[in-house]
């Protein structure tokens, strides 16, 4: 919402043809995106290792990146593909996401990428992603949550039949 990307829901996806479709951060048939068909052109990009690769027209899965974020943007660089303000604050935001403020996975290598993109970063849409107001609903699961939850040992239980998500 912050920084402006038109996406589209799945259901106007699915119901709407395209020639090509683009998977970011996820893969076909992993459970974590709703892709139940194979459109005549599928891309991935991705940082997990790869589960299926013929299914695919074109894809670039690096487990070794820390971040899919990193990925996507060095094709840009590499392309001299000149991104915006809002652009740069979501990669700025995905990395710091993905990476847990740039602890996991990272390397010196990625020093440069990442603070050019800060440079061109709006600070003012990177705290408002990072800070934003959640609705009542949130906290109401939140304590609904902690007072049904079992122990087990040191793992902790707790069913909420259907979250909603902020």
């Amino acid at each position: 919402k912050q920084i402006k990307i038109p996406f589209k829901k799945y259901p106007y996806l699915k119901n709407n043809y395209y020639d090509l479709v683009l998977l970011i951060d996820t893969q076909y048939k992993t459970g974590n995106n709703p892709l139940d068909f194979i459109p005549k052109k599928l891309i991935a990009f991705d940082h997990h290792p790869l589960r299926e690769e013929k299914c695919y027209s074109f894809f670039d899965i690096n487990p070794s990146a820390p971040a899919t974020a990193i990925i996507l943007y060095s094709y840009l660089d590499h392309f001299n593909i000149l991104i915006d303000q809002n652009f740069a604050s979501g990669f700025v935001y995905a990395i710091k996401t993905e990476t847990n403020n740039l602890e996991r996975g990272w390397k010196k290598e990625y020093d440069e990428l990442y603070l050019g993109l800060f440079k061109k970063a709006n600070k003012k849409i990177l705290s408002k992603i990072e800070n934003a107001k959640l609705p009542s609903i949130y906290f109401k699961t939140m304590v609904f949550a902690l007072n049904h939850t079992f122990f087990c040992g040191s793992i902790g239980l707790s069913n909420c039949a259907q979250v909603p998500n902020p």
